[in-house]
C-alpha cells in the first residue's frame, strides 16, 4: 500500500471516531443515563480525534512531510526502540501490580479487588506466552 494511502485512511478512521465520539456524547445527553462514563468517553474520543486528523492532515498536504513521516515509522532504529519500550512497560506492569497485589494482600484490601488484579497479571502473562509461541513458529 502507498503510504499516502497509508495516511489518508488513518485520516479518515479519525474522521470516524470523530463522529463515533459526537454520537455517543449525544446519545448519552438526549437519553439522560445514570451512567456517567459514556458522555465522557466521547468527549475524549472527539478530543483525540480532533487531534489526530489535524496530525494527519498537517502531513499529508506536503510530499517532504509525508516522507519524514515514513522514515520515522519504517527505520529500523526507531522500531527497535518501540520494541524494547514495549518489553519494559510490560515487564514494569507485571512487576508493579505483583508487588501492589502482595501490598493488598497483606494489608486486607478487599478480596475481589485483589482477585481481579491476579487475574489482569495471569491474562497479561498468557497473552505475552502465547504470542511468544506464535512468534517463536514464525521466526
Amino acid at each position: 500500500m502507498d503510504y499516502k494511502k497509508k495516511l489518508q485512511s488513518r485520516l479518515y478512521l479519525a474522521a470516524a471516531y470523530m463522529a463515533i465520539g459526537l454520537v455517543l456524547t449525544i446519545v448519552a445527553f438526549v437519553a439522560k443515563t445514570d451512567n456517567d462514563f459514556i458522555p465522557f468517553f466521547g468527549i475524549g474520543l472527539i478530543v483525540n480525534a480532533i487531534l489526530r486528523f489535524r496530525q494527519y492532515r498537517r502531513i499529508t498536504k506536503d510530499e517532504s512531510t509525508i516522507k519524514q513521516q515514513e522514515i520515522a515509522e519504517k527505520d529500523e532504529r526507531n522500531l527497535m526502540l518501540l520494541e524494547k519500550a514495549r518489553s519494559w512497560a510490560f515487564g514494569f506492569y507485571i512487576w508493579f501490580t505483583g508487588t501492589v497485589l502482595i501490598a493488598f494482600a497483606i494489608l486486607g484490601v478487599h478480596e475481589t479487588l485483589v482477585q481481579m488484579i491476579s487475574y489482569s497479571i495471569c491474562l497479561m502473562v498468557l497473552i505475552y506466552w502465547i504470542c511468544y509461541y506464535i512468534l517463536k513458529r514464525k521466526y
